[in-house]
């Protein structure tokens, strides 16, 4: 028999507080004060810019094309036909797409408020999605034409699809095939430019397992796992259409080199690929480019991608246990990584399709001013980050173990509460809670396994810190009001000396 967990809420018609009405109010300027405030990157990286032109057709490989088109590529290909349809040139189609990928920013944070207010958390939602923006902002990401702008809004729905799936599941057979088809596709959309947020449908099924009857759970796991096996064969035969390789993707081997090739003298030993390349130059220590970058000053009879590939891979094989020791150095250090200004230092000289030495100035110069409020909001997230990611985690940790203790007592709580303060709410949501956490150290240990620590790689999974950030806020306001009121209804002392 599947789990009890608290009955749907229709939160809206009983709280008077409406979160969904001062988002809009409050986000939708903000989300304007973006597009026509900030300055844009016309520096696309890995030729992102070219590759919509392939959506359809087989043509060259262009940069790191790990799957058959990009991410943003799909940003910059509706933004190039609207440009067509209204005859404005490249530079509008620049600022077009930065447009778009602010309100998709604008779309994840509000899906961060629907989770927030589904655990029983409107008010706290509403400022964590609206904090959650304006750092978004801060970091350019909506600027910047990087995969994180468009994979951090998928991650948010696939996120609101799990926690709606455990607030409120489906109640038919025909909703339970919706909810999956919907899951499916926002994974299956995940494992393009990043495969590791595709992680995200181990939760789903984990949740659908608890939630439902065995038999829609499994009409429910088929389905989402069919589509997303669906998406990825798809690009594979993608591959295999344009560039003759039925894969994924031809860079795994290169990303899990970051990680190697930090140990690579001692789990290296019998690679020969790695004693090729360590003959012509040394290469311990480097990143994937650096390594080639200095093999083919020397020489470019070898195929150094290839064999840094096979290298990595062999290392994984062969000493699994050095990779996970390396993997987990690294995890400690992408987990506090901050998301740094990461739309900003790519400025080469004269490059870009606009051929620009520099960004494009905002769309209105009186609205600089925005761009310098937001380097105060950066600069305070920065140095506060590894606090909140740090106290997120341990906070909702407790939470947890605090519900599994407390168990039969958290049975007979009220899941009807309407207020953010009401007791026994963050019991009630911590299975969810403790759920979400997982997904979250999952991804990022994942990421851990296929690259050094880099902020930029903390955007991606904004979403997952921001809901269990409210939720540990949730926890603390509980646990201060709980006290308050243990200490009003105490009965004073009357004793004399």
């Amino acid at each position: 028999m599947p789990h009890t967990g608290p009955p749907p809420l229709d939160r809206d018609r009983a709280r008077p507080f409406h979160a969904l009405t001062w988002y809009l109010v409050l986000g939708v300027p903000i989300c304007l004060l973006g597009i026509v405030g900030l300055v844009v990157n016309p520096f696309p990286e890995d030729a992102w810019y070219s590759t919509w032109t392939f959506l359809f057709w087989p043509t060259q490989l262009y940069g790191a094309a790990y799957t058959p088109v990009a991410a943003p590529a799909y940003v910059y290909g509706t933004a190039h036909l609207i440009a067509l349809a209204f005859g404005v040139g490249l530079e509008h189609e620049f600022r077009l797409a930065a447009a778009m990928l602010g309100v998709l920013q604008f779309v994840s944070c509000g899906f961060i408020l629907l989770s927030c207010r589904a655990l029983g958390r409107p008010r706290i939602g509403v400022a964590v999605s609206l904090g959650t923006l304006l750092f978004a902002q801060s970091t350019y990401m909506t600027q910047s034409f990087w995969s994180e702008g468009v994979i951090n809004p998928l991650v948010a729905a696939t996120m609101y699809a799990l926690v709606r799936l455990y607030v409120s599941p489906p109640p038919t057979l025909r909703s339970t095939i919706l909810a999956s088809v919907l899951a499916g596709a926002g994974v299956g959309l995940l494992t393009i430019s990043r495969f590791v947020p595709g992680l995200m449908v181990a939760p789903l099924l984990f949740v659908a397992w608890q939630r439902l009857e065995r038999s829609r759970a499994l009409v429910y796991s088929i389905s989402s796992v069919g589509i997303v096996v669906a998406i990825i064969l798809g690009q594979m035969a993608a591959n295999q259409y344009r560039f003759g390789k039925f894969v994924l993707s031809d860079s795994a081997g290169l990303h899990l080199w970051d990680v190697v090739s930090a140990i690579a003298d001692e789990v290296l030993t019998q690679s020969e690929d790695y004693q090729i390349l360590k003959n012509i130059t040394p290469i311990r220590g480097k990143l994937i480019f650096e390594a080639c970058h200095d093999v083919y000053a020397k020489t470019f009879r070898e195929p150094c991608h290839e064999r840094l590939g096979r290298a990595a891979i062999h290392g994984v094989l062969f000493h699994p246990l050095a990779f996970v020791a390396q993997a987990y150095e690294y995890f400690t250090g992408q987990l506090t990584a901050a998301p740094d200004t990461f739309g900003l230092w790519m400025q080469p000289g004269g490059g870009g399709p606009l051929s620009r030495t520099s960004h494009l100035p905002p769309l209105f110069a009186s609205a600089h001013v925005w761009g310098e409020a937001l380097q105060v909001v950066h600069a305070a997230v920065q140095k506060s980050y590894k606090i909140i990611v740090l106290g997120s985690i341990w906070i909702t940790l407790c939470g947890v173990i605090g519900a599994v203790v407390q168990r039969p007592r958290a049975q007979q709580v009220s899941f009807q509460a309407r207020s953010y303060g009401q007791p026994g709410v963050s019991t009630a949501y911590a299975p969810l809670a403790g759920v979400l956490l997982a997904a979250f150290l999952a991804c990022t240990f994942a990421t851990a396994c296929l690259a050094r620590p880099q902020g930029r790689y903390s955007a991606i999974f904004l979403p997952l810190l921001a809901v269990l950030f409210c939720y540990a806020l949730g926890l603390v306001w509980e646990l201060v009001e709980t006290a308050g009121r243990a200490i009003a209804v105490e009965p004073r002392s009357t004793h004399r000396d």
